[in-house]
């Protein structure tokens, strides 16, 4: 097949509008938390533009001698804009986290994603316009339909190199100058030429000065007594430490979701008390296995402890990036053995290996949302395999507790139920609204706990739920994006109004 004119414009365009897309998604996770608001935001948005752009593009293409050079120039500004963003983009950030978790995704795509992309949304329709003139008409159809098929190569190969290299190697702000960088490229041959040469020497200019010149306030929005330690994007999320500049205590943020907030000379005393509540129960379900399994490492203070009470502990998690934080922010020892996999494939791995476990900690449900395919009967299943007779499952959720939105909890007890004779809740804050976000944690066993009755110093309580009747969640049936929807908005809430919003900025 041979290629039509301009078909590299054409393919570059549609990569950095899929690149800006995902940019975007992973630009706003700390922020407003739920994958359903802001993905419904920036497809809504990137289809609007689109449309727009196609129409008016079609129509500068009737008027214009040459339309690439029109194009041209749009990629220029479109470069400058992505160029400049990550240091523009504070304010329209902080207005985003006003307006809240529902609308400000809409906010945020509008103001700081739309412009390139209606830019851009005009290249095909002004290359087919150029086409098609010095062609006089012939095969019209089907230089349009190579036209399409080569920006939507071009989306696809932008979607791949941005998801897998981009973001996970360079960052945020790197990725958006790369963009920027790319359409200048792709204009360089124009612009040597002669074509908007004054524009592309202003723009060049102005990013490279914002780049050397500028320094962001990374305090900014940040509450008083916190300050932001280190920030970076990895494959799997935006990853923050804070750190309590009264008592050094620091805090793990993914995705804009608190991980864990550790304190004491080593980073080993938890400052969340649902762990405690974890620690203060496990004597209930005294086991002859010392083997220990946690699903999530976060800033490892589970497994330094387990470690210092004699389990032989394994941690499991997915992001390395998360793995050399915890070695470098949160003293953890390098000894400890940690297995950086997905959950369910280590716990599979581990099932066909006939690995036991006396002890399994899931603790992996605070980076936006709650992972759908180990939160349900496979998983719980396949961790009931590799657990010993008298050994434990304990999980850790962020939930609702209230009557009315409490369809999450009760559909996981149900499940756990299915599996496990004993299963137990604990709502680690029962003083606190039950509207409001809780830490839950739950006691999954073969057998009952030694005394039902027990209580740490915290005022941990029992949930009372019926279940009679409620469906368990399995592979094939999870609603578990949808329920946590409003968990994820109204933690988000209370992460900004606890460390000030300007902590889930990500750049």
């Amino acid at each position: 097949m041979k290629l039509p004119r301009n078909s590299a414009l054409i393919f570059v365009t549609g990569a950095v509008i899929l690149g800006v897309e995902l940019a975007a998604s992973r630009y706003m996770a700390p922020m407003f938390g739920s994958s359903l608001y802001i993905w419904g935001a920036i497809l809504a948005i990137t289809l609007l533009c689109l449309s727009a752009g196609y129409s008016w593009g079609g129509r500068l293409g009737e008027k214009l001698e040459k339309p690439t050079d029109r194009l041209i120039l749009f990629a220029l500004i479109s470069s400058g804009w992505l160029g400049v963003l990550p240091f523009i983009q504070r304010p329209v950030a902080l207005l985003g986290l006003a307006v809240g978790p529902s609308f400000g995704p809409l906010l945020v795509t509008t103001l700081l994603f739309a412009f390139p992309i209606l830019l851009l949304a005009t290249a095909t329709p002004l290359v087919f316009a150029e086409n098609n003139r010095e062609q006089q008409g012939d095969h019209a159809a089907t230089v349009m339909g190579d036209l399409f098929a080569v920006s939507t190569v071009g989306s696809v190969a932008g979607a791949i190199i941005t998801a897998y290299g981009l973001i996970p190697l360079l960052g945020l702000k790197t990725t958006f100058l790369f963009l920027s960088v790319t359409l200048i490229v792709i204009s360089a041959p124009r612009i040597y030429r002669g074509l908007h040469i004054r524009a592309a020497s202003n723009i060049v200019f102005i990013i490279a000065l914002t780049q050397i010149a500028y320094d962001p306030d990374r305090s900014s929005g940040v509450t008083g007594n916190f300050s932001i330690l280190h920030q970076e994007s990895s494959r799997y999320g935006e990853l923050s430490v804070l750190e309590d500049i009264n008592n050094q205590d620091r805090i793990l943020l993914l995705n804009g979701t608190s991980q864990n907030m550790v304190g004491g000379p080593n980073y080993d005393i938890s400052r969340f008390e649902y762990t405690d509540v974890i620690a203060g129960h496990l004597g209930q379900y005294p086991s002859s296995n010392k083997n220990a399994l946690v699903l999530g490492l976060g800033a490892g203070v589970f497994s330094k402890n387990l470690t210092s009470k004699g389990y032989r502990v394994e941690s499991v998690d997915i992001d390395p990036a998360v793995y050399r934080i915890a070695r470098e922010f949160f003293n953890f020892d390098d000894n400890l053995t940690v297995h950086i996999q997905d959950a369910r494939s280590f716990l599979t791995d581990a099932r066909d290996k006939k690995a036991e476990y006396g002890l399994i900690i899931l603790d992996v449900a605070g980076g936006g949302t709650q992972p759908a395919h180990i939160f349900n009967l496979e998983a719980f299943q396949t961790m009931r395999d590799i657990l010993s007779e008298d050994g434990i499952l304990v999980l850790n959720q962020l939930a609702i507790v209230a009557p009315d939105e409490n369809d999450l909890v009760l559909h996981t007890l149900a499940t756990l139920s299915a599996i496990y004779p004993n299963v137990r809740a604990l709502n680690v804050y029962p003083d606190q609204p039950l509207e409001e976000v809780t830490n839950l944690v739950t006691f999954a066993s073969n057998h009952a706990p030694g005394d039902p009755a027990y209580r740490t110093q915290i005022s941990e309580q029992p949930l009372n739920a019926d279940i009679s009747g409620i469906r368990p969640i399995t592979d094939n049936w999870n609603p578990s994006d949808v329920w946590s929807v409003e968990i994820n908005k109204r933690w988000h809430l209370t992460i900004g109004d606890w460390l000030g919003y300007g902590a889930l900025i990500p750049i």
